[in-house]
């Protein structure tokens, strides 16, 4: 009879400590449920620069980006804002459809793809680019990105990158050698249309 009792209660307490187990089990996966939802939703929205147009003012472009990091006054009267900004990635209907697919394979995988899911949204998240919004008399003249010019006007406040290839390349326009090229290429075929007349 003690045997039996004995028996008993090992079995009910290993049914207990199972059922404790499943129960942390299901409270992790829970916990653990939603995480990459979460991430997803507050991920930053980038932000789109083909809105920006040459000729915008000033106050417009700040009432959409807010105010810049730094403001540099350029030696030809430009005035540049720097920022940093998120300008990859996809906005609000790309964000809610992702969220969307990862409620659903929490909801199928009973929370366990949070293990796959919450990964992959620390390694996907969005990065910064550094952008240059440069202004003469108070409108957009030009919008840089990574020093790579997105948008220009005909007049735009040039970059020290842009000031520094153009100088360059003014040095090598006025090398005499195009000059002296272009002449004896011409003088040949006059000569040999003088030959052919006489």
């Amino acid at each position: 009879m003690n045997i039996r009792l004995c028996i008993g209660k090992t079995r009910e307490r290993r049914a207990k400590a199972l059922s404790f187990r499943l129960v942390a089990l299901a409270l992790a996966m829970t916990a653990l449920s939603g995480c990459s939802i979460a991430m997803e939703a507050n991920r930053p929205t980038p932000v789109d620069l083909s809105q920006f147009q040459p000729g915008d003012t000033r106050d417009s472009v700040i009432q959409k980006v807010g105010a810049p990091l730094t403001v540099n006054s350029e030696a030809n009267g430009a005035s540049c804002d720097y920022y940093n900004l998120y300008t990859h990635g996809y906005g609000e209907a790309g964000k809610a459809g992702v969220a969307l697919l990862e409620g659903a394979a929490d909801a199928f995988t009973l929370g366990a793809a949070e293990v796959l899911l919450t990964p992959a949204e620390i390694v996907t998240k969005n990065e910064t680019h550094p952008v240059t919004f440069c202004y003469r008399d108070g409108k957009l003249a030009q919008i840089n990105e990574n020093d790579q010019e997105i948008a220009s006007s005909g007049s735009s406040a040039p970059s020290q990158t842009a000031q520094t290839a153009a100088s360059e390349t003014a040095g090598s326009k006025s090398t005499p050698p195009v000059a002296s090229t272009a002449k004896p290429s011409t003088a040949p075929s006059d000569l040999t249309s003088t030959e052919t007349t006489e």
